[in-house]
């Protein structure tokens, strides 16, 4: 309420919401009153918008930010200048919107080893790499500060890493300027709200009242959450930069990358790889492995399948152009072909199921190093993720079980032709 008080005062408009706790979910903004297709669900006054240029125009250490300009990621400057404002208490003109952010985040930054212990070891090896860098990133800062004249301005590593939470977990994306590029940007109350896969909402910044506006694609009735749409954000992304994985999620897919370009490197049938790597660029623009997906319901990227059969072609398909008929119709190289792009797909699909089933949390796993040197259980809190990197692993063994059954299928058709 206080907070609401706070933005009301300086031109948020905010009588059709109010602030609620739905549980699981968290706090979030549930409807005073019906909301129409095409409505204004919030509108936010450019003078509450907390940018990465904000910092520049602190009378204090403006200067000392200024002067990280190009030496920093601006990201990392407002981080800087978040944290500085939460140590001003009440002084800060934002003292009413910092006291009601969350404290505590479960997100990659603060992954212990007993969440990363039910990983598969890709994605582990993703997150001690971000841990690492962003370590790396506060010494930096702190050491930038001290040469620039801000040594008296002192934070610890566990306040950087509230701030990037904060900024990472809130912000959004917003052109203020034309002629400029987007800034990222913190919107008080409007980051409140909460994600849907399935929401349909448009951000934007209108010109005419200077005003960051989310406008609602889909009634809401009084009473409800409202929602809007965080993007098109698979369970990894869901998981490492917010915290959490959703029920059901439209977006969830699996990457292929790594599996596919070791599984095609250990074909040592494979001739005239040069020459194939050619036609992908030139006729397919397919670079690299890269992008490679499986989608709920086992479909595989067409991108995928057309790396694998281009570079499965035998000597006299390569020498005929075979692969000129993949692009604009459903003709395949060779039924030969088909059967060696299923089998390689399908050995993917099973070489990634082994690698998260033996990191399934039911199955006793051998610990680490790391996850020895804190020998007490887990806290209720470093028990919520375990949770949701279960739902992660999960969705991802529905997939690749998904894509198996449609291998099999399409096998099992071409057989009966």
């Amino acid at each position: 309420a206080q907070l609401l008080r706070w933005a009301r005062k300086r031109g948020l408009s905010c009588d059709g919401f109010e602030l609620h706790d739905f549980g699981e979910c968290g706090r979030g903004l549930r409807a005073r009153r019906d909301f129409a297709d095409e409505e204004v669900l919030v509108r936010v006054p450019q003078a509450l918008l907390l940018t990465t240029r904000t910092p520049f125009a602190c009378p204090r250490l403006g200067h000392v930010w200024s002067a990280l300009r190009g030496k920093v990621k601006p990201l990392h400057v407002l981080c800087c200048f978040l944290v500085y404002q939460r140590q001003l208490g009440c002084e800060s003109f934002w003292a009413d919107y910092i006291r009601v952010l969350p404290t505590d985040f479960r997100t990659q930054i603060d992954f212990t080893p007993h969440h990363l212990e039910r990983f598969p070891a890709f994605l582990r090896e993703e997150v001690l790499r971000f841990q690492r860098e962003t370590a790396q990133d506060y010494k930096r800062l702190r050491e930038l500060l001290k040469e620039n004249g801000g040594d008296g301005f002192s934070f610890s590593f566990e306040d950087f890493k509230w701030a990037l939470n904060v900024v990472q977990t809130r912000s959004c994306f917003i052109k203020l300027d034309p002629s400029t590029s987007e800034d990222c940007c913190l919107v008080p109350v409007a980051d409140f709200l909460n994600h849907k896969d399935t929401a349909k909402t448009e951000a934007r910044f209108n010109k005419e009242n200077d005003c960051y506006e989310i406008v609602t694609g889909t009634p809401f009735q009084c009473g409800e959450q409202l929602f809007i749409n965080y993007g098109s954000h698979d369970n990894r992304m869901l998981l490492c930069l917010y915290g959490f994985v959703p029920a059901t999620n439209s977006c969830e897919k699996v990457c292929l990358d790594v599996q596919v370009a070791e599984a095609v490197e250990a074909k040592t049938s494979i001739d005239d790889t040069e020459l194939k790597h050619k036609i992908l660029r030139q006729q397919f623009g397919i670079t690299a492995c890269k992008d490679f997906f499986a989608f709920p319901g086992g479909e595989i990227s067409w991108n995928c399948t057309t790396y694998v059969r281009v570079l499965l072609m035998n000597r006299e398909e390569t020498a005929s152009n075979s692969h000129l008929g993949l692009l604009d119709s459903e003709e395949r190289i060779s039924a030969d072909n088909e059967r060696a792009t299923r089998e390689l797909l399908s050995c993917v699909a099973r070489s990634c199921l082994r690698t998260l089933r033996s990191d399934t949390l039911s199955r006793p796993r051998k610990q680490s190093k790391a996850a020895k040197s804190c020998p007490k259980p887990p806290s209720p809190e470093e028990a919520e993720p375990v949770k949701f990197i279960g739902a992660y692993c999960r969705s991802q063994q529905r997939i690749l079980t998904q894509a198996l059954a449609v291998l099999r299928e399409d096998a099992q058709a071409k057989q009966n032709l």
